[in-house]
């Protein structure tokens, strides 16, 4: 495969997008200060002062430079220690805080462009004869894709993932591919799909979000991409898909998240209104 992007580059690039993104669209709650923070077993969690809320996954290694100024943190300068290379701290720490900014922006809009609780494979409009590139093994996306007729990919760099996606392929008929050969199948894919935690690894998924960029669809989901869609658009995605989280429920959100849980538990099974609805955001 050809050679990822170099890590500082790749840091630049992405802390780069959010600055510019928290400088025009989400200007107006760039520089809200940070009123709680840290960084979970699973997901950190940041509140801004007015009440909004996001989170994004953690690694939960390779977390860089500490992160010692979050008293006098905001989006902005979160944002600028990624593009300065603090690390994966930093940059989950500055995503969940622009999440937070995007809630207040999709609260704060007459009409903002949110799809809400639709399925993936219909927004994209999946279907025989597509070819769908999974990055990170995301079970509920690989089983909607192959309800919908998709030949579906998954490409896995976790060695537990890898393992696991192998043997569930066995049973539902889709192909675990290797990394080195990730860059044939994005070529021709028509649709990618990457879970919006993979942004943590900047080096890796820019390179591959440049390769799919003759699929029809590049999309980043995840509760990590719950962001404006126009920060999607400079990483080189068609379509970002998170979760909302209302100012009502961040005290909930944080304790839960402090308590080393995710983010799924929230989602009653079959309710008609779930606690955090699923939105997706064209770019």
């Amino acid at each position: 495969m050809e050679q990822a992007l170099n890590a500082a580059t790749a840091w630049r690039i992405l802390g780069k997008a959010m600055r510019e993104v928290l400088d025009s669209a989400l200007r107006k709650w760039a520089g809200l200060r940070v009123a709680d923070a840290f960084l979970g077993a699973r997901y950190s969690y940041v509140e801004l002062v007015g009440g909004w809320c996001g989170v994004a996954y953690v690694p939960g290694y390779d977390l860089g430079r500490g992160v010692d100024v979050l008293e006098e943190a905001t989006p902005r300068l979160l944002a600028r220690l990624v593009e300065r290379g603090f690390g994966r701290g930093a940059a989950s720490l500055a995503l969940a805080a622009i999440n937070a900014a995007t809630m207040a922006w999709i609260y704060e809009s007459l009409d903002p462009p949110v799809i809400i609780e639709k399925r993936l494979s219909d927004i994209v409009g999946a279907g025989h004869g597509d070819k769908v590139v999974v990055l990170g093994y995301m079970r509920g996306v690989v089983d909607e894709f192959l309800e919908s007729g998709a030949d579906v990919y998954v490409s896995e760099i976790s060695e537990d993932l890898y393992l696991e996606a192998a043997r569930d392929a066995k049973n539902k008929g889709f192909t675990v591919i290797g990394r080195d050969e990730a860059r044939h199948y994005l070529e021709k894919a028509t649709i990618v799909v990457a879970s919006g935690s993979a942004l943590l690894y900047p080096e890796l998924t820019l390179w591959e979000l440049k390769a799919a960029l003759s699929a029809r669809e590049r999309v980043l989901v995840g509760p990590t991409s719950s962001f404006h869609p126009l920060l999607g658009k400079k990483l080189g995605a068609t379509l970002v898909g998170g979760v909302y989280i209302d100012p009502s429920m961040c005290n909930m959100v944080r304790w839960h998240v402090a308590g080393g849980g995710g983010l799924h538990s929230f989602r009653r099974k079959g309710a008609k209104a779930p606690f955090l609805p699923r939105i997706y955001m064209r770019v």
